[in-house]
């Protein structure tokens, strides 16, 4: 980030005396408008919208943070970046290097740094700069973060939205349903769509119930939909969608691996395993 000394970053003196307790007032009412934030990575990000979709079986707890204006929710990257450069330039605060949880900056920085000058009471050239570069830093602070926090967590609010109806679950399921049809039942991948096919059915006539927190609508979402020449209505057409038929067997070995869409947080890979109604 670009430093700019401004006016008010200049210390106040009496003559040629400088007034540290002045300096030490404005530096702690500084310090009581700063609040060390944690600024989510892609990491994180993406386990919130994997709980989100799996009803909370792939435990987060960013959102919770995120209401609570502990996290920054920045979709944006850009933004993210700088962030993380600022907090990285202001550091941690004095007494803050051990306790902060993992994730926020425990380096030293300009608070630091700041405050050991005053502490010191001797005015250099290097106290001087950090105390400007403070001033720049901690307003961009209150620029970047507190004027916009409300607007990234819209931005943050309208992602989850949009994956709402995302179907990487199911598709996850699906991989599963299909490895586990091969490995213990030998069965080609046709004849495992067609048994995955009857249970979808049952589950949608009320013949099987709905595993774990998953609605029917869930289930039914796998199956293509078109519109009958009888009735005119938008129906189920008893065949998988096209988007699962199209998988090749590379993405579903893939799918298979991912270290946090696992089993437990998918249905049954058999029939017998729903319960019937």
């Amino acid at each position: 980030m670009r430093k700019r000394v401004g006016s008010q970053a200049v210390p106040k003196s009496l003559g040629n005396k400088i007034d540290w307790d002045e300096i030490r007032r404005e530096f702690d009412e500084m310090k009581l408008s700063y609040i060390p934030v944690y600024v989510m990575t892609d990491d994180d990000l993406e386990r919130c919208k994997l709980s989100d979709v799996t009803y909370g079986m792939i435990e987060s707890d960013h959102m919770a943070k995120i209401k609570s204006w502990e996290y920054i929710s920045v979709v944006d990257w850009e933004k993210r970046e700088r962030l993380v450069d600022l907090n990285n330039t202001l550091g941690c605060l004095s007494g803050d290097e051990e306790e902060r949880p993992s994730g926020f900056v425990r380096k030293p920085g300009l608070w630091i740094a700041v405050e050991e000058g005053i502490k010191a009471r001797k005015m250099s050239a290097e106290f001087f700069n950090n105390w400007a570069s403070l001033h720049f830093h901690h307003a961009v602070y209150l620029e970047l973060y507190v004027g916009n926090r409300d607007e990234y967590f819209k931005q943050f609010h309208q992602t989850m939205m949009a994956i709402a109806d995302s179907t990487i679950i199911q598709r996850h399921w699906y991989a599963h349903w299909i490895a586990n049809a091969k490995r213990n039942g030998g069965a080609n991948r046709e004849d495992a769509n067609g048994e995955l096919v009857e249970l979808l059915e049952e589950i949608r006539h009320a013949v099987r119930a709905p595993w774990g927190p998953y609605p029917v609508k869930w289930f039914s979402c796998l199956l293509q939909t078109e519109k009958s020449k009888l009735t005119g209505r938008t129906e189920r057409n008893g065949l998988l969608k096209s988007t699962y038929m199209k998988l090749t067997d590379i993405e579903l070995e893939r799918m298979i691996e991912h270290p946090l869409i696992t089993r437990r947080v998918l249905p049954p890979l058999t029939a017998k395993k729903f319960r019937l109604l």
